[in-house]
């Protein structure tokens, strides 16, 4: 969701809310909020994780967690999540790039990255949930 609520289309470096439609989850939807936020550092790995329950909308100081940026990169239709509270809020500028963290068990997360490894992505229109889910037997 961009800053402004009038806005219809994304820029690169607009602030910006990320989050997931509830209605494009396939199966339980939760009633917790889908906006991602920025934790604060987790002592065990030193890595300030990205997870949802973040705020929707109202820029400032106070819901500075919630908000990211997009940025174009090298390479046609590639981009990167950053996280710029000094956008936000006045602060000292801490730019920091969203990466991947393999945790235990060789899970994937998104934390906030402090050696530039950025995860890069392409948008793609999403499809719809299937109506039923198709199995077969082997």
């Amino acid at each position: 969701m961009p800053n402004h609520k009038i806005e219809t289309w994304l820029t690169a470096s607009m602030d910006l809310n990320i989050k997931f439609d509830n209605n494009r989850f396939c199966g339980d939807h939760s009633s917790s909020s889908t906006v991602l936020q920025v934790n604060n550092v987790d002592e065990a790995t030193g890595k300030h994780f990205i997870t949802t329950g973040g705020v929707e909308g109202n820029p400032g100081c106070g819901t500075v967690n919630s908000w990211f940026q997009i940025q174009k990169i090298v390479g046609e239709y590639t981009y990167k999540f950053v996280y710029c509270p000094s956008a936000v809020c006045d602060l000292v500028d801490t730019c920091k790039d969203v990466g991947l963290f393999r945790g235990t068990g060789g899970f994937q997360h998104l934390v906030l990255s402090d050696d530039n490894y950025s995860m890069l992505v392409r948008f793609v229109k999403a499809n719809p949930c299937p109506s039923s889910v198709e199995t077969s037997r082997l």
